[in-house]
């Protein structure tokens, strides 16, 4: 990458587990990352961690909650006004629902329960790639990696939007 510009990625749930991982991969592969959560204390988790391998030039991490379309539109205007649009967009925020005792059998979820598990997974993700989808559809580069059951069992009829977003002078 010496030379060329570093590529900005936003990775959604960036803040711990699997997208924090990303997230450092990222680092480590030389993008610019900016990742958000919902929790303030996971952000400044992620932030200490991501600081430990990167310059602070190459790091943002913040504050959005995906069922806030609001709070997840300003942070994607914070990362472009830093930086620029998002080259790569991973999208690892999700939630379950859980009790106490753990994992909510399916006959005990409730459909408020079930909407908030829409919401953020599906509905959030989606605006993510809305919010990124600007700069991509005008050909320029775009990686969209969806970390989730979906991609390897996708649902008939989402196999392709699952897999790829299609782009001028790219194959589908």
């Amino acid at each position: 990458m010496k030379g060329e510009p570093r590529k900005v990625a936003i990775v959604t749930g960036g803040t711990s587990g699997i997208g924090l991982a990303a997230a450092q991969r990222l680092l480590r592969d030389g993008h610019r990352v900016a990742v958000f959560g919902q929790r303030p204390d996971q952000s400044q988790f992620a932030q200490r961690v991501l600081l430990d391998q990167a310059d602070p030039d190459l790091v943002i991490s913040g504050v959005a909650d995906l069922m806030d379309p609001p709070s997840v539109r300003a942070f994607f205007a914070g990362v472009e006004k830093r930086w620029t649009s998002p080259d790569v967009l991973v999208c690892c925020a999700g939630v379950s629902p859980k009790g106490d005792a753990g994992p909510t059998p399916l006959c005990d979820l409730t459909l408020d329960e079930w909407n908030r598990v829409l919401a953020v997974n599906l509905t959030g993700a989606m605006l993510c790639c809305q919010m990124a989808a600007e700069k991509w559809l005008l050909g320029t580069s775009a990686v969209l990696c969806w970390l989730d059951r979906l991609l390897r069992e996708p649902a008939r009829g989402l196999q392709a939007w699952a897999m790829s977003v299609p782009r001028p002078g790219f194959p589908a």
